[in-house]
């Protein structure tokens, strides 16, 4: 009885054996197959790149060292005319929170608003930075009194001792 069951587990044990070593051929040859075609399209879709003869030339640019606009005396072009800021009265100026804002001409303006076509760019504690026919202008805040020496040194930090 137990050389039966012995004989029944050799010959399962063959079966399944022979089952899998067969099988584990099969997939090693399957995989090995599948790598050569993979290697031979990659070959085949290996893009060619030419790239062409660049030679530096600097007789074609300008000198680096020369100022980007001509002075207007030497270009022959007078100078540019005054532009003059629309008449704008800051009435307070809010700079301490995450969207610093202003309180011009009775209205409330934050940075990237216009006013009489007046682009403010910056609002901190000294005034509106603000953009006009393209040039820049500095429009004090109250606080500073429009040049107040005593309110700028006590916003800077106060004066030398010694003066």
């Amino acid at each position: 009885m137990k050389n039966k069951k012995l004989i029944k587990i050799n010959i399962l044990f063959f079966i399944f054996s022979v089952f899998f070593i067969n099988n584990h051929l099969f997939a090693t040859s399957e995989f090995r197959e599948i790598k050569k075609m993979e290697a031979q399209e990659a070959a085949a879709a290996k893009p060619v790149i030419t790239r062409p003869k660049v030679e530096y030339k600097a007789s074609d640019f300008k000198d680096p060292f020369r100022p980007k606009v001509a002075k207007a005396n030497e270009a022959g072009i007078s100078k540019k005319k005054q532009v003059v800021l629309p008449d704008l009265k800051i009435q307070g100026i809010v700079w301490g929170g995450q969207i610093p804002q202003a309180v011009i001409n009775d209205k409330v303006i934050k940075v990237g608003d216009t006013i009489q076509n007046v682009h403010i760019i910056d609002i901190n504690k000294f005034g509106v930075l603000a953009v006009f026919e393209g040039q820049e202008f500095n429009i004090s805040s109250p606080a500073t009194g429009g040049g107040s020496k005593e309110i700028k040194e006590s916003l800077e930090g106060g004066r030398d001792e010694n003066e």
